[in-house]
């Protein structure tokens, strides 16, 4: 194999289509010609690395061994030599530790039986094609736009439901590689019921073509209109763009389904699978659930955020008020102020009652309801896209609000276009030394919600500077976190509750959880 690296730029790929007029709408060859085109395209941006073999290319990332997405081999043309090209395809996806050996067959003439010898599954996916202006689907339900931070949980549970013999750590490899998609390519769609995902799909952009990517309905979901809603909800985010694709099994009967919906099939692609050797298991000592849970087996847990945000967010009412003394706002009239990830409106009460013109946003439609009840000025909206003006607002108040997005970075950067030059921003956000939390207390971590979503202190630092945003003011509010969990494990009567705030307050004493306070003036 050469090894030629990885792509240059991770948006190159996806910038622009191959074709600059596109296929003919009406040749099914020239279709799925195009949508091979983008597949290898999407496949090279997202590779740690991208290698040649014989008759095609080989992508490989040793950080998600078990993601074939990551990890497989693509024939572009005919195989001359299939054992040769197998013997490549296995030492490229053996050198970085890959559970599985995955080669796409598209070049038709191939000599499938010879390649796939006798330990590897002959199948067969299909490429569904819709063209992108063609009107909307009906739907009794709604989905929406969700950060992938509101859908880990359920993702992988659908994992490990669909592959019981997967391991934890592959799991986890299967739920976390979605984060490496460029910022802005991918957006998450899903139908919620009481605030949990039903079902849910992403939708990748690639110029003017879209992908439709992973529709998944939890089993005690179908049949109840969940994913049309998540397919009408995909159509609508893709609108804009000329041609949209989706993958499905060429054995599988969603095919009948999406043709209801306007999809047509263009044509497939042979797929050769198969296992590779695993590595024996540890030997099994005798532990505790706690000391190594596995979080993908049952709902996450909901007693960490219960501790923590039983004042409103970490910190509480005092955290707020430093960050608003640190803001030292210098106005003529009243000061303008956007909080944002609002929940049911405390600061937002708060910071009117103090007499600023403040508006709280939040994507929790239960929480905005809650606010409005009050009568206090909220609304729904993305920290990704605010519908608010350029060089607007004066001030951004967001505690615990930039690290539950799906972009953090992206979402600092939407912060910053809304704030006047010299305008602050004033930010609370909980931190974690990502090994230790989830190697000490792995429960923990998973009852957040987090799996390694939470920043360190220089992450979160890192990101300010990115998005143009300097530090003027702040520090560590580990002891009003602490202070926090105390004043509501007083008040906790259940006894896992009363040991999830020990263990809330363990982490923050060993600095593996903490919360971090800043105040940074645009530029």
């Amino acid at each position: 194999m050469i090894d030629e690296g990885a792509p240059p730029c991770p948006t190159d790929h996806l910038a622009r289509s191959d074709s600059a007029d596109g296929a003919d709408p009406g040749d099914p060859a020239a279709l799925l010609e195009e949508v091979l085109r983008v597949g290898r395209s999407m496949a090279r941006t997202i590779a740690g690395h991208v290698g040649s073999v014989p008759a095609g290319f080989v992508v490989t990332d040793a950080r998600f061994p078990a993601s074939w997405q990551h990890n497989r081999v693509v024939l572009t043309a005919p195989a001359e030599d299939p054992a040769g090209v197998r013997a490549a395809a296995g030492a490229a996806l053996r050198a970085v530790g890959a559970t599985h050996l995955r080669i796409d067959v598209e070049a038709p003439s191939t000599d499938v039986a010879a390649l796939a010898g006798d330990d590897l599954t002959v199948g067969e996916e299909r490429l569904l094609v819709r063209d992108g202006r063609a009107p909307g689907i009906a739907a009794s339900r709604t989905a929406s736009v969700v950060p992938y931070a509101a859908l880990r949980a359920a993702v992988g549970r659908a994992w490990r439901e669909d592959h019981p013999e997967a391991t934890r750590d592959e799991v986890r490899q299967l739920v976390e590689r979605e984060t490496l998609w460029p910022a802005g390519t991918t957006k998450h769609v899903a139908s919620l019921v009481g605030g949990m995902p039903a079902a849910w799909c992403a939708v990748r952009r690639a110029g003017d073509v879209a992908e439709i990517d992973g529709l998944v309905t939890l089993p005690e979901y179908r049949r109840q209109g969940h994913g049309t809603a998540v397919l009408a909800a995909a159509l609508s985010v893709a609108a804009d763009a000329r041609l949209v694709f989706l993958r499905a099994d060429g054995d599988d009967w969603p095919r009948e389904w999406y043709a209801r919906h306007g999809f047509r099939d263009v044509g497939g692609v042979t797929v050769l699978h198969g296992t590779a050797e695993r590595p024996a298991p540890p030997p099994v000592r005798a532990r505790s659930h706690r000391a190594d849970p596995d979080p993908y087996r049952r709902p996450p847990g909901r007693g960490a955020r219960r501790v923590l945000f039983a004042a409103g967010h970490p910190g509480g009412r005092t955290a707020t008020l430093e960050l608003l003394r640190a803001l030292d706002l210098e106005t003529a009239g009243q000061p303008t102020i956007l909080d944002v990830g609002c929940g049911r409106g405390h600061s937002v009460d708060l910071l009117v009652r103090a007499g600023a013109a403040a508006v709280g946003v939040d994507l929790d439609h239960r929480a905005v309801r809650r606010a409005r009840r009050r009568r206090l000025p909220v609304a729904i909206a993305d920290a990704h896209a605010l519908p608010v003006a350029d060089a607007s607002l004066d001030a951004v108040l967001a505690e615990v609000a930039v690290g539950a997005t799906d972009d953090p970075l992206l979402a600092l950067l939407e912060l910053a276009r809304v704030l006047r030059p010299g305008g602050r921003l004033a930010l609370g956000e909980l931190v974690a030394r990502d090994d230790a939390l989830q190697q000490a207390w792995p429960d923990l971590a998973w009852s957040l919600g987090t799996l390694h979503a939470l920043p360190s202190r220089e992450r979160l630092a890192g990101w300010l500077e990115a998005a143009g945003l300097h530090v003027v003011a702040g520090g560590a509010g580990d002891d009003l976190l602490a202070d926090g969990v105390r004043h509501a494990r007083r008040r906790l009567v259940a006894p896992e509750a009363r040991r999830t705030a020990r263990d809330v307050l363990a982490a923050a004493r060993a600095g593996a959880l903490g919360y971090q306070l800043v105040v940074a003036v645009r530029r």
